[in-house]
């Protein structure tokens, strides 16, 4: 963990947040360009993402009103989903290193967006696995499926808070920063 946390340290520049959170915005506008026929395929259910709890009839369900067109695209919508993850949880752990000075209070924060982003790459391998296989589903790999979708959606919502928490925290940091350096320098020229 302490590799991991040098390794992210190393990295964490108000350059290298900036263009991480904007790929994030990128990625969340193609997503939300993938997710917009899959939701008219599932009026009201959404995407088998989001459920936190399932077992294979709600697979079957969702699948099959995707129709082989719709799986294709969920497949696609998967793929870029994968960035997803990743640019989330690096974003949150950025801007977390950018505030938290303290080593166990950085190695707590990186914890939850390092889960959610293995947890939501292993759920896109089964939900890809789960295309390959339609109409032949395991309820034994749904329900291992399903612990990840649960960890992931768990450790979504914690990442979510830190990394806008934390940009917020960013923001005032940087200002405050600004304000110090300008009092000093017009305390420098006064004397």
């Amino acid at each position: 963990m302490n590799k991991l946390l040098a390794f992210f340290k190393n990295k964490a520049t108000y350059k290298n947040a900036l263009i991480t959170f904007v790929a994030l915005r990128i990625v969340v506008a193609i997503l939300y360009k993938f997710d917009q026929p899959l939701n008219l395929l599932t009026p009201g259910e959404g995407k088998l993402d989001f459920h936190s709890n399932y077992d294979v009839s709600t697979v079957m369900r969702i699948y099959a009103a995707y129709d082989e067109e719709g799986r294709t695209l969920y497949a696609w919508d998967l793929m870029v989903d994968t960035f997803y993850p990743v640019l989330l949880s690096l974003s949150a752990i950025l801007f977390v290193l950018l505030v938290a000075r303290h080593p166990l209070l950085q190695k707590t924060l990186i914890l939850p967006p390092l889960i959610f982003a293995i947890a939501d790459a292993i759920e896109n391998v089964f939900f890809l696995f789960f295309i390959w296989q339609y109409p032949l589903l395991s309820a034994t790999i749904v329900s291992v499926a399903n612990i990840f979708t649960r960890i992931k959606l768990f450790t979504f919502d914690i990442t979510f808070v830190e990394l806008y928490l934390f940009i917020l925290m960013t923001i005032v940091v940087s200002v405050i920063n600004k304000l110090k350096s300008r009092s000093s320098v017009a305390y420098s020229d006064y004397h």
